[in-house]
């Protein structure tokens, strides 16, 4: 059913796209994008302040999100809860910033940055978008006529000349 359900979409000239951050505003609260956009702003200080205090909240979020997968897959009675508990505490010391969800991350940035700063974090009036590389080679192949998108962040990739 899922095969048949993607050569359907791709019939249709739809093509599943997953983001690379966890939602969408995770591309606008990435440290590599907000070294972009701000100027004078230690970034790598931003997001020490960005996880003060939320620990606690990513092991709990970590442990949630797995349970929730396991339970969908049927598989909920052979988890290992106290194994679980030591993947969440790795996984947050690792990477904290890839369990902290984008919506989250970025109004808390915001926050951080009007307060620390004294100005808006200008993520929907600044001339530098995010990007994506598989997003742009997606648009490439589904709008071959039209300019594409570059971004400080990828590539730059020059528009084609549109015919008349």
């Amino acid at each position: 059913m899922k095969i048949k359900s993607i050569k359907i979409q791709r019939f249709k000239r739809l093509e599943p796209f997953v983001t690379s951050e966890i939602d969408v505003e995770g591309y606008f609260s990435t440290p590599e994008y907000l070294r972009a956009i701000l100027t004078g702003i230690d970034v790598d200080e931003l997001f020490k302040d960005l996880l003060r205090g939320e620990e606690n909240d990513l092991i709990s979020a970590f442990v949630n999100g797995r349970i929730d997968f396991e339970r969908k897959r049927g598989t909920i009675g052979n988890l290992n809860h106290g194994a679980l508990s030591v993947q969440a505490k790795e996984a947050v010391d690792q990477n904290p910033l890839s369990i902290m969800k984008g919506k989250r991350r970025l109004a808390k940035l915001r926050r951080i940055v009007k307060e620390k700063h004294g100005v808006q974090l200008p993520i929907d009036s600044h001339p530098n978008k995010p990007s994506d590389a598989n997003l742009e080679i997606l648009a490439k192949k589904l709008f071959p006529k039209q300019a594409t998108f570059s971004s400080p962040l990828t590539k730059k990739i020059k528009p084609k000349k549109l015919k008349k």
